[in-house]
């Protein structure tokens, strides 16, 4: 049985369960919970490397990805790509080292001047020390909405139903013990919110303009009347 069965059949034989008489214990709601985030977690990882492979060659295995990233090259190569003159140079030793924080930092500005809102970012040692890389992977999710809103990237393709390694699913497992993740939901919805507030400004404004108009043309009209 795979691992994308397992997980199914597993959430399945709970949920069940919860409907009828049979006991569950706190111990198997527990996997379940941790099971589902854990591959939640792995879609949106799988979701973000896929992302990063349009502009760089990223490694096939999730761990040789996570440990790239933290030289911060693959992430100056898309800050040079949607902003050039933002990136002066990119720091590409093979040896992780202290200057491969040049390469975040150019990223991170590159997000202000994106005007990526600043609750997105994640901080330099978030992932040149792997501190917290959901939270990078959480920027990435969102700087991808960003560029799909402004028409200069096709976003983010959806990997839910994707079969992953045991050894992934372990590892990850083990990493997010003390991680809180960020709410990758709240992407979607925060975008279509701001996107109805801006629909909304943009509608005043035209309103706002016709009323002007009008008002023109009625000062107009008042003062031909006037003058014969």
């Amino acid at each position: 049985m795979n691992n994308k069965e397992e997980f199914k059949r597993n959430s399945i034989n709970v949920h069940q369960r919860l409907g009828t008489s049979m006991e569950v214990s706190s111990e198997q709601m527990d996997n379940e919970r941790l099971n589902t985030r854990t591959y939640d977690y792995l879609c949106r990882l799988e979701e973000a490397k896929s992302w990063v492979s349009n502009i760089c060659k990223v490694p096939d295995s999730y761990s040789e990805f996570e440990e790239e990233m933290r030289k911060g090259v693959f992430l100056a190569k898309i800050a040079k790509f949607y902003n050039n003159d933002s990136v002066p140079y990119i720091f590409t030793d093979t040896t992780l080292q202290y200057r491969h924080t040049d390469n975040i930092n150019f990223f991170l500005n590159t997000l202000l001047i994106l005007k990526l809102p600043k609750h997105y970012f994640f901080e330099v040692i978030d992932l040149y020390e792997k501190k917290n890389f959901p939270k990078v992977v959480y920027c990435l999710h969102a700087l991808a909405m960003l560029l799909k809103n402004k028409g200069l990237s096709g976003g983010i393709k959806k990997a839910d139903g994707q079969v992953f390694k045991q050894s992934d699913i372990e590892r990850i497992d083990s990493e997010l013990a003390n991680i809180n993740l960020p709410n990758f939901l709240n992407i979607d919805c925060e975008d279509n919110e701001r996107s109805l507030l801006e629909e909304q400004a943009r509608m005043e404004l035209l309103n706002l303009s016709e009323d002007f108009n009008n008002e023109e043309k009625d000062n107009i009209s008042d003062s031909y009347k006037f003058k014969k």
